[in-house]
């Protein structure tokens, strides 16, 4: 048994000194005791509804009340150089959405320096599409609709050798890497339509697609949360539902686990697992589970010695009024309610009621929850893709600093990100990194969560806090909080790196834009940030890219390995190539022995009159490219491309005057098998999409700039 979870059961109405989330001040008539009370509301978790005593407290502060939980599910330990978490259930995850192996595996120790326990990879299995590269906007529903149950040779993700040379470098740096699996469904034909195939499943799996009526469940409806029947035999989205209750259909799963774990992975995400019947489903239960993790479990203990971690998505609830316990009994799964909830309910008018969204939705303690602020699907259907990012920094904060649960972190794309490429950078900002860093570091200390003055404050025991503002924070501003557990002394901000000193309960902190305050004992050692307007870029003469450092004491950068030019925190490069057309910026930053560096590379490309660019193509050698352009109120059609090097040049249209004319114009690449006859489409509308292996998104047409390419 270990001490985890220590709350208060209290409310406390009096002055308010300072406001994270705004600079109103407000005073209550209270009785003068010769002493300024700060306004602090908190919590105490229970099994049952939570309630407020809006009692006032004496001026000796409130008592704490400890609890206790069983920790045989984790180990509550830390090892290696950067102390990161020996269970994944006791550390946090990074979700590393249509990132490549190769892309992962060059970021694998900054992921490991970030705090991250884990790093989560996207569905390996083959997808319907034989394409290699795309844009995520079009393409990433795609590794959802497996047609095989072993590891793609080669996809978007890259091939099964990329795959096992990650998993290697990974474990150098302590990381784990979970992988994401499809078990519940398959891809299903171009039509969308349902109890249809995706042709490919008859490659890779010969088998079920000769007998698809033993290997599948046959009711074309859509999955509702009505019943067992409704939850786990219908289809998700009218993709073919696999019978999992098959002997040979288990089989094959357990075969791909066995190869993923043959290739270095440490543990397993169950995508749609909601929709996977457990053995407690009654006329539709099935021993899917047991007999697929069973079966993993010893062969990677009897093999290798390892112990594997597993999780299942549940979305809600299981739904049909089943049980959280029928699948954590197997395994972790999603809580998905309780970011959503705080998400919802952290602004700047939180009131004491947004203490009880701190209560985990199925697991007391959370040692069965996986967490996140928001997942590929919220991002991706856009529930969550307009929610500024500091505010999703800020909700992860709040997650992530307690213990129990892991906590999912997901790394954006950009709108015009690649399948396999890294998107933003949000996820080694440095309050991400502290506040993971704070998870490890805290993981057998009680809790105590209190909500003061528009911030709320999670302490851990006397060693540290995480202070998050309920809402954004344009303007650095000093705050002053009672600490309720943390022990008087000097702390440090892991964010800014500030001092802060605790003395009589009480602290004065300056809390920075990020709206996030770590405070540890440790001397921070904090990362300096580089970035740039373009990461990458094309340009015809010249272009301006502005370089920005942040957490630096000194930074430089050379252009075209010329002179070191020193500057602080942001200057603009005036890019201009070298002989071979490539301008290459070189940055370094370094903060009190804590360095980073970054190289940013630009290529010069031809301009063509009468001509567009899309500079960047990946795949060249295999791939035939057509154009759609279309005016913005009219019909579309296919247009010739003309590849120089790496670079397609797509043909400004022409009004009725014979003029160029950009004003309504709009086009999108499309990459096609290289034995394609795309020459007999020039000019027309024919509908040949479901023959394309990737498209970019959507442009308008820009004589000035060149857009780069995702295909």
């Amino acid at each position: 048994m270990k001490k985890y979870f220590s709350a208060i059961a209290m409310g406390i109405s009096l002055l308010v000194l300072a406001s994270c989330g705004g600079n109103n001040q407000e005073t209550t008539n209270t009785p003068d005791t010769g002493t300024t009370e700060i306004p602090v509301e908190t919590t105490t978790e229970t099994t049952t509804e939570t309630t407020t005593d809006t009692t006032l407290p004496t001026t000796t502060g409130p008592s704490i009340e400890n609890r206790t939980y069983d920790a045989s599910y984790t180990k509550g330990t830390t090892s290696g150089e950067y102390n990161l978490a020996d269970d994944v259930q006791d550390g946090t995850i990074l979700h590393a959405w249509n990132w490549s192996y190769n892309t992962i595996k060059d970021n694998m120790e900054m992921i490991a320096q970030s705090g991250y326990t884990a790093v989560q990879t996207s569905p390996v299995q083959q997808s319907k599409s034989a394409a290699k590269s795309g844009a995520w906007t079009s393409d990433w529903y795609m590794l959802y609709q497996p047609v095989s149950f072993s590891i793609a040779q080669d996809s978007y993700l890259g091939t099964k050798e990329e795959f096992a040379e990650m998993c290697e470098v990974a474990k150098t740096y302590g990381v784990k890497v979970i992988v994401d699996i499809v078990a519940n469904h398959m891809g299903n034909d171009s039509t969308g339509s349902p109890l249809t195939f995706a042709e490919a499943i008859g490659t890779y799996e010969p088998e079920i697609y000769a007998n698809t009526s033993s290997y599948f469940h046959t009711i074309a409806r859509n999955v509702s949360d009505t019943n067992a029947q409704t939850v786990t035999r219908y289809m998700l989205s009218n993709l073919p539902d696999l019978n999992t209750g098959s002997e040979y259909v288990q089989e094959r799963v357990i075969s791909l686990l066995k190869e993923c774990i043959d290739a270095g992975a440490d543990g397993f995400r169950f995508d749609a697992a909601k929709h996977i019947e457990t053995p407690d489903d009654g006329s539709y239960a099935t021993d899917f589970w047991p007999n697929i993790l069973s079966a993993a479990t010893d062969y990677a203990k009897e093999k290798y010695d390892e112990d594997l971690y597993y999780y299942g998505e549940i979305l809600n609830t299981p739904g049909g009024g089943r049980q959280y316990d029928s699948y954590t009994k197997f395994m972790s799964i999603t809580d998905n309610k309780y970011g959503s909830n705080l998400l919802a309910q952290v602004n700047a008018a939180m009131s004491n009621s947004v203490l009880r969204y701190f209560k985990y939705n199925f697991s007391e303690d959370g040692t069965k929850a996986v967490l996140w602020a928001e997942s590929h699907d919220t991002f991706a259907d856009e529930t969550t893709k307009g929610t500024d990012q500091e505010k999703m920094n800020r909700v992860y904060a709040l997650e992530a600093a307690r213990g129990g649960a892991t906590t999912l972190y997901f790394a954006r794309p950009n709108n015009n990100t690649a399948m396999g490429d890294m998107g933003t950078k949000a996820w080694k900002s440095a309050e991400v990194s502290a506040v993971n860093r704070f998870h490890n570091d805290m993981l057998k200390e009680n809790e105590t969560i209190s909500l003061q003055s528009g911030c709320l404050m999670v302490e851990r025991g006397t060693k540290g806090a995480v202070i998050v503002s309920g809402s954004p924070v344009r303007v650095e501003k000093n705050i002053t909080l009672k600490a309720l557990s943390i022990a008087d002394g000097t702390y440090y901000d892991q964010v800014t790196g500030r001092e802060v000193v605790v003395e009589n309960g009480e602290f004065t902190a300056k809390i920075s834009k990020t709206g996030i305050i770590v405070l540890e004992t440790k001397t921070p050692r904090i990362s300096p940030e580089i970035s740039a307007t373009a990461e990458i870029g094309y340009f015809y003469e010249s272009m301006d890219v502005t370089i920005n450092v942040n957490n630096s004491t000194s930074a430089s950068y050379k252009l075209n390995d010329g002179e070191k030019v020193d500057f602080t925190d942001k200057t603009t490069v005036h890019i201009t190539p070298n002989e071979l057309g490539v301008a290459t910026v070189v940055v370094e930053a370094d903060n009190d022995g804590v360095t980073s560096k970054e190289t940013f590379k630009y290529y010069q490309v031809e301009r063509k009159e009468g001509y567009v660019a899309i500079s960047g193509l990946k795949d060249i050698v295999n791939n035939n490219y057509l154009a759609w352009t279309w005016w913005g109120d009219g019909e579309g059609h296919w247009e010739e491309v003309a590849i120089d090097g790496d670079v397609a040049y797509i043909a400004i249209p022409k009004n009725n005057l014979g003029e160029y004319d950009l004003t309504k114009a709009y086009y999108l690449l499309a990459a096609f098998p290289k034995d394609f006859d795309v020459v007999s489409l020039y000019g027309t509308d024919q509908n040949v999409w479901d023959s394309k292996t990737g498209q970019t998104a959507d442009y308008k047409m820009n004589y000035d700039v060149i857009e780069v390419s995702t295909i």
